[in-house]
């Protein structure tokens, strides 16, 4: 799935440099969650076929969360270091692609 090919885009960068902080990793695991339970999301939204108005909303609406959620994450220590910033901004071109072609 698109969502799962967003996470292994995140996993592949941080990767780059060879090291994945302790800040990385706890991002990439509240990605990896958020992931889980979007596939979830999603695959009960389409067991009947059929995607409501309303549970379009709410796939967007938990696209927009797994960025704010990430963010919180990469924000406990009051900082954002680059490899963190470069994740988050990752992500957030990713999800904008969703959207775009949800």
């Amino acid at each position: 799935s698109s969502i799962r090919e967003l996470f292994d885009q995140l996993l592949k960068k941080a990767q780059e440099d060879n090291v994945i902080s302790t800040e990385e990793q706890a991002i990439l695991d509240k990605i990896k969650l958020d992931v889980d339970n979007y596939e979830k999301l999603l695959n009960d939204a389409l067991e009947d076929a059929v995607l409501t108005e309303t549970e379009a909303k709410e796939l967007t609406d938990f696209r927009a969360n797994m960025l704010d959620g990430a963010w919180v994450v990469a924000d406990g220590d009051s900082i954002i270091n680059s490899d963190e910033a470069v994740l988050l901004n990752l992500l957030l071109k990713l999800l904008k692609k969703m959207d775009l072609n949800s």
